[in-house]
């Protein structure tokens, strides 16, 4: 290296941090300038020509030496050798720095051609040195970008001891070798230069916070993965920032280059006012005109993968913000993670970025408490919300700011729009620029040529990057990485012309091209991968995977695939501490490990794992669309590895620890618990289990052909104690059972695939049970603890509709809780008002809303009318009384309920919106249909706004609308709206046998009955007749028997009905009365008025027997199995059509007037199930005779 050329990198700052980490240094040696460890920086040591290249030439002369003797140090010259080449430029400022600090790099490597065992114990240290030498000079040159002066002493304290391994590392290896053959002294030795490299390794750890947490201030994620300010700026285009007062320019000298974009930096709607030529090199091309006038609210730039937008994108950024722009930065790389690339992604980063602007912009109070809400409605994360409903608060933010908005979008092409709740590429831009020109804000689009964003093209300015205009940028960045990797001088110019045929303006693809070239080690193996050139990215990944096959032992190569494929389609991304877990890789040396074994397809920049350019995971995707397994790598495999390793991690010993499962179990049944107090219990912070206990049943049930061990594996978590650990867990995330009652519903359709050799090795019908009846056993000495496990059992039977499982559960429950707390305790008072509700599925009303009662009149005395304990039950009382056809007095108390949820918890809460649907179901009844369809399908829209379209509550209310449609004669709305919920997610989710799908299933084929679709009605009820189980479900049985009786009269067999029917009513006792079975005493009669045969008449009127009762006193029949006088049994008739068409105060003023009463108020009690309403079924109006009451 000439003089000239030293002294141009030595003028940084870099180099005076050397110094001063010297002479600090120098100033902790106890001897001072008398010790052997002494520094001198005035001292001329001729070392020679050292520089990266004489140190490649040591280290791979080391490695021919040893032959075919090639172990541990073989691999660590040859790593050594790699790192020499790629940061060659960087490791000769480094070495000229000091001839000192020369001499201990250069000497380590070459007294390890005498000792080899010796060189293995200061070798890792001296690579890790070289590997991050660039690294640590580039951060050195963005310390005064930044503009803190925290960072540069960081630096100065890894320089110091890095010189204190260097020099204890050098000195110990120039010793004699009869001085270090000691074992125990080797050993001695040994530990002490262990302890030198882990202090490095903190000092460069506390240098990566300290760039991360200054990183904030000037968002450098906004930058490529592994690029900061310093290589976004040099190693592409070779921009960098030239301050001015009032207007900016990119500018750097490089040769006779200069680069000059001038930019406004106090208005981004001047953003490229004066656009003039990035040197003869690089020239915009624009549509329409070169300024943004003041009316121009976005500028799109187009241009293809690899060209240096995202770079542009982030100058961009930082040069507004430099200069005190309210900037707002976006990427959308799915290099980083497919599943964080999506619309909803942006909206929560601008609200975050937004909300750190807000201290000194804007007032951001009422924005709050939005985002609290929402915090409470969304508990897995933004990504679950719904794109309208955190749009809103975004654009609440950018109303209220004080001053423009910037908003800078890169890589616009990678936002993924597939999901349906998600709104389309036209609705997305209309939403943005809407709020964008409302505000008078601007917004900046970087994105590769797409027809999706033709519209937003013609809508403002546009810059288009050509090919033939960026190549000579191009062959000025080829030029300088063929240097830094320390290529032959002698193919320099042979190797460019490559590029310039091959690049067509890709600074990625001579980049990656130029590595290829570096992984060669002899001559012959340089010109080979030389005049080979793959002709596109995805030809040189190939050759990079395959390159891997010979660099790599089995180990390695197994390891490196692995990380691939959990990087490919994990759904968020994955820290490296997250990685090092997974995969039982050393903490400290994972992000090493990482970057040798997958480079250059993924880097560890940021302490995230992911792929190094999005065009990677487009070669990914396809490779895995086109099966391609010629590469060693099965990108299919990809969800099982990763459902391999979240149940390896959620099946730890650890997480079956009863003292941990314990402690939340206790805080997840504790009202006024904050959370889990004993840090111990949690998991650790920076473990893989976060991720595992989201995402495990997403992969598990996404793998294509699991094998058998990992069916075994899945089975053996959902049946021990870890599942209770998991279960416990995640209700601190989202309360309640909602992600693991998720997670059953895709596993129940996922199972119902496997084959049944597969099926026998899951046992799915054990599903939480197992796990909380071990958990019960093993907390039996623990009573508390042991009812609280057991109360989870019946919570889960009751969430997913077994009545016959969650009564006795719960019964249990109380019965113990009662013994053990006594009655007045808030848990004994929860268990009670559970054990009323399964008492409602059993039929019994009374005993149900006389449980709501007490426990109402004792939680008003211990914790007011106000709390939500007491708004619960009361809610719930409400629904007994429902159950009992009371429903004025239902509707009063939803009134009550709602009103005091609306203030408690708001208007998106599940109490609030819960109460609503029941105040719907009530007033339906009382006849207003069309005020209980607006309710019904208001809280449908919400939920699915909440939750999206898998909600399980809303598809729960969406048959609700269904019915009330179906009531208002409007059939094929009805319809649609049934099977879009039954077909898709009951079907999905539950037996025809339960009752949850069973009602939703009836009521189909009652719409296709009312819509003239009899073939379909018949066909379905078919079905129900063999799969439903009506044996055990008389109210249902009847329901069924009605339909088929109502088809068979409009296929003209009115014989057959009659017959149906009346036999439907005669096999029933006086107790199985039943409101379905009123309805077919109704049509029966006017089917046997319309036959009018002998006796028919008689029977018809006989249908009403024993239904009402005189209440005058006056009126006693002569023995008690006499038959109602004709005057009851025409009162009887005619009320029961009135409460059949909802017209219950006529109904019972028909009854008064007669002084009549019914004799038994339970015949029209509702029975519990899948759907709300038991009036559907009568037959077509011309089939009655109602003139005939």
């Amino acid at each position: 290296m000439d003089n000239s050329r030293v002294v141009k990198f030595l003028q940084g700052s870099d180099a005076a941090c050397w110094q001063e980490a010297v002479q600090k240094y120098n100033a902790g040696l106890k001897k001072g300038a008398s010790s052997g460890k002494y520094i001198s920086l005035n001292a001329t040591n001729d070392c020679g020509q050292i520089n990266a290249e004489s140190l490649m030439a040591t280290a791979l002369r080391s490695y021919k030496k040893l032959n075919r003797k090639r172990g541990l140090f073989a691999a660590a010259l040859l790593k050594t050798y790699h790192i020499l080449r790629q940061y060659s430029q960087a490791i000769d400022v480094f070495v000229q720095c000091d001839p000192n600090i020369a001499s201990l790099v250069w000497g380590s490597i070459r007294i390890g051609e005498e000792e080899e065992r010796a060189s293995r114990i200061a070798s890792e240290g001296i690579m890790e040195i070289l590997r991050h030498v660039g690294r640590w000079e580039q951060v050195s040159a963005i310390s005064d970008l930044l503009d803190s002066a925290r960072l540069p002493r960081a630096l100065v304290a890894l320089y110091v001891r890095v010189l204190d391994f260097l020099v204890s590392s050098t000195l110990w290896l120039k010793r004699g070798t009869l001085v270090r053959l000691g074992v125990s002294m080797l050993s001695s030795k040994g530990d002490k230069f262990e302890g030198k490299l882990k202090e490095m390794r903190n000092a460069a750890e506390l240098l990566d916070k300290e760039l991360q947490t200054q990183g904030k201030r000037i968002d450098l994620s906004c930058r490529g993965p592994g690029e900061n300010p310093l290589t976004c700026l040099s190693r592409t285009i070779q921009l960098r920032i030239r301050k001015s007062s009032g207007l900016g320019s990119i500018g750097e000298t490089q040769g006779k280059t200069t680069f000059d974009i001038h930019i406004a930096m106090d208005k981004i709607d001047k953003v490229m006012e004066q656009v003039q030529d990035i040197s003869a090199h690089m020239q915009l091309q624009r549509d329409n005109q070169l300024a943004l006038t003041n009316g121009e609210t976005s500028l799109v730039s187009d241009v293809r993968s690899g060209v240096g937008k995202s770079v542009m994108a982030g100058f961009l950024q930082e040069h507004l913000t430099a200069e005190g722009s309210n900037t707002v930065f976006y990427r959308f790389q799915r290099s980083t993670s497919a599943a964080q690339s999506n619309p909803t992604s942006f909206v929560s980063s601008l609200i975050s970025q937004l909300l750190g602007m807000s201290a000194e912009s804007f007032p951001v109070t009422g924005v709050l408490d939005q985002l609290q809400n929402l915090v409470t409605r969304f508990p897995p994360g933004p990504q679950h919300c719904p794109f309208k409903t955190i749009w809103a608060v975004a654009a609440s933010l950018l109303q209220t700011s004080g001053s423009r908005v910037s908003v800078i979008i890169d890589a616009m092409d990678e936002c993924l729009f597939d999901d349906p709740s998600l709104p389309g590429v036209p609705a997305f831009l209309n939403t943005l620029f809407e709020s964008i020109r409302e505000t008078r804000s601007k917004v900046v689009i970087f994105a590769r040529p797409e027809p999706i964003f033709t519209a937003a093209v013609e809508s403002g300015i546009s810059i288009f990057m050509a090919e033939d205009l960026l190549l000579p940028d191009v062959m000025t960045f080829a030029r300088k990485k063929y240097e830094q990797l320390g290529l032959p001088n002698s193919e320099m110019e042979v190797a460019l012309e490559r590029v310039r045929l091959a690049s067509h303006g890709s600074f990625r693809w001579a980049e990656v091209f130029l590595d290829h070239l570096g992984q060669s080690l002899q001559m012959a193996d340089f010109r080979a991968r030389l005049h080979t050139i793959p002709p596109s990215l995805s030809k040189l990944y190939t050759q990079s995977l395959l390159d891997a096959v010979q660099r790599l032992n089995e180990d390695e190569l197994k390891c490196r695939n692995a990380l691939l494929l959990a990087n490919f389609q994990a759904q968020r991304p994955l820290k490296i501490s997250e990685i090092a877990d997974a995969f039982s890789l050393r903490p400290d040396r994972a992000a090493i490990i990482i970057s040798d074994l997958c480079r250059p397809l993924a880097s560890t920049y940021g302490s995230f794992f992911h792929l190094s350019h999005p065009s990677v995971r487009e070669f990914f995707e396809l490779c895995d669309g086109t099966n391609d397994t010629s590469l060693g790598v099965s990108f299919s495999d990809s969800h099982g590895l990763l459902a391999e390793k979240c149940l390896s991690c959620l099946l730890s010993e650890r997480y079956a620890d009863l003292g941990r499962i314990g402690s939340y179990l206790a805080a997840n049944n504790d009202e006024d618990a904050c959370g889990v107090d004993d840090a111990d219990a949690r998991p650790c912070e920076e473990s893989f289990y976060d991720y595992a206990s989201r995402f495990w049943n997403y992969h598990l049930t996404r793998t294509r052909s699991p094998s058998k061990d990992l069916l075994r594996q899945a089975n053996d978590f959902i049946l021990n104690l870890q599942f209770a650990y998991w279960s416990e867990h995640s209700r601190q995330d989202c309360g309640q059972l909602v992600r693991v009652l998720r997670a059953f519903g895709s596993l129940a359709a996922w199972h119902r695939q496997l084959s049944a050799g597969e099926q026998a090795l899951v046992e799915l019908d054990e599903f939480f049970e197992r796990p909380y009846r071990l958990l019960g056993a093993a907390f039996s000495d623990a009573e508390v603890l042991h009812w609280l496990a057991r109360m989870g059992i019946g919570e889960f039977y009751f969430n997913m509709a077994i009545p016959d499982k969650a009564a006795p559960a719960r019964e249990q429950v109380l019965a113990g809780l009662r013994g053990l707390l006594g009655p007045r305790h808030r848990l004994t008072l929860r268990a009670k008002s559970e054990t009323a509700y399964v008492r409602l599925y059993a039929g019994k009303m009374r005993a149900s809303r006389r449980m709501y009662n007490e426990v109402i009149d004792i939680q008003r005395d211990v914790l007011g009318e106000h709390s939500l304990p007491f708004l619960t039950t009361l809610s719930y009382k409400g629904q007994s009384e429902y159950y009992m056809a009371d429903f004025m007095a239902a509707v009063v108390t939803w009134t009550r309920a709602s009103t005091e949820y609306l203030r408690l918890v708001g208007p998106d809460s599940f109490q609030y919106l819960a109460a609503r649907l029941w105040y719907a179901r009530g007033v339906a009844y009382m006849g207003q249909l069309d005020l209980g369809l607006e309710i019904l399908q208001s809280v449908v829209r919400k939920r699915r706004a909440l939750w999206g379209p898998g909600d399980s509550f809303a598809n729960a209310a969406q048959v609700n609308v269904g019915e009330i449609q179906l009531l208002l004669g409007r059939h094929e709305e009805s319809i649609a709206t049934l099977r879009d919920d039954v077909l898709v997610w009951r079907r999905e989710t539950f037996s025809l046998s339960q009752i949850f799908r069973l009602d939703a299933e009836i009521t189909l084929a009652i719409a296709y009955q009312a819509a003239g679709m009899s073939e379909a009605a018949r066909a379905l009820v078919e079905e129900i007749k063999e799969q439903g189980n009506l044996g055990a479900q008389f109210e249902r049985h009847c329901q069924v028997a009605h339909l088929k009786g109502i088809l068979l009269v409009e296929g003209g067999r009115v014989d057959q009905a009659i017959h149906l029917l009346q036999n439907t009513v005669i096999q029933a006792e006086e107790d199985q009365n039943n409101r379905a079975l009123l309805w077919i005493r109704l049509d029966l009669a006017a089917l046997l008025r319309q036959r009018d045969a002998a006796g028919d008449r008689d029977l018809a009127s006989a249908c009403f027997d024993g239904i009402v009762k005189d209440v005058s006193g006056e009126y006693e029949p002569c023995f008690a199995d006499e038959p109602d006088e004709p005057r009851l049994l025409a009162a009887a008739e005619k009320a029961l059509r009135l409460v059949r068409s909802r017209r219950h105060a006529e109904a019972r003023r028909q009854l008064d007037s007669e002084q009549l009463d019914w004799r038994r108020q339970s015949d029209f009690w509702i029975w519990v199930g899948g759907s709300f309403c038991r009036d559907l079924l009568q037959l077509p109006p011309s089939r009655q005779k109602s003139d005939t009451v």
